[in-house]
């Protein structure tokens, strides 16, 4: 963006501080001069109309010295406010004593610019890439293709190896013969069978007692 400073203002010797109108010149510095208008326009300060008034005398000197000029295109290019001579007076106090005052004054001036956008800027092509480059990226893969063929016989023989394991694996186990148990004699059972087969009669061992005993 290509600035150019078209028109300057000058306000000298202003009856105020030049601390107190920085503070109203950092507001419109750097914005467009409508907008500055506008933000002098409501300001609650007491410079902002003196400033407003500044800003209008340096559009009009714009205008004086480039004749038509674009509105949106001007800008308060920079503004700042140096101090100017101050008047001392003095104030009568009590006991023969007296107060300084100080009556300050400032120079306040305005730089207008106009902005132009820059022009188009041209397009510059890559160059191309040469040939030799490309021929060394098309060996890489045959590289690749070389190593690659010891890693298939490997799985080849690995594959012949374990052929006859699987043959093994598919066919049935035999289970070999155990030889049977001697079937074991079963002792208690037997007396069991003895006690059934004599069964013991209690009432008449005692009829055969009481009959002794009478004799």
């Amino acid at each position: 963006m290509e600035i150019t400073t078209v028109a300057t203002a000058s306000l000298r010797n202003y009856r105020g501080s030049a601390r107190k109108a920085r503070l109203i010149l950092d507001m419109i510095r750097g914005k467009k001069v409508n907008q500055a208008k506008n933000i002098l326009q409501f300001s609650t300060k007491k410079m902002a109309k003196d400033i407003h008034n500044l800003l209008n005398s340096a559009v009009a000197n714009a205008t004086q010295k480039a004749g038509k000029v674009d509105m949106e295109t001007l800008y308060v290019e920079t503004a700042f406010a140096d101090e100017g001579v101050t008047q001392k007076r003095m104030m009568l106090a009590i006991k023969g004593m007296a107060y300084r005052i100080r009556k300050r004054s400032c120079h306040i001036t305005l730089h207008l610019g106009s902005s132009t956008l820059p022009a188009e800027p041209t397009i510059v092509e890559p160059k191309k890439r040469k040939q030799k480059n490309i021929t060394t990226t098309h060996e890489e893969p045959q590289e690749e293709e070389t190593s690659a063929t010891p890693a298939t016989t490997q799985e080849e023989e690995s594959t012949t190896l374990s052929a006859p394991t699987t043959e093994n694996n598919d066919a049935p186990d035999e289970v070999p013969e155990v030889p049977e148990a001697p079937e074991s004699v079963d002792t208690t059972a037997e007396v069991e069978e003895n006690n059934e087969t004599t069964p013991v009669e209690p009432n008449e061992s005692k009829e055969e007692e009481k009959l002794g005993t009478e004799d």
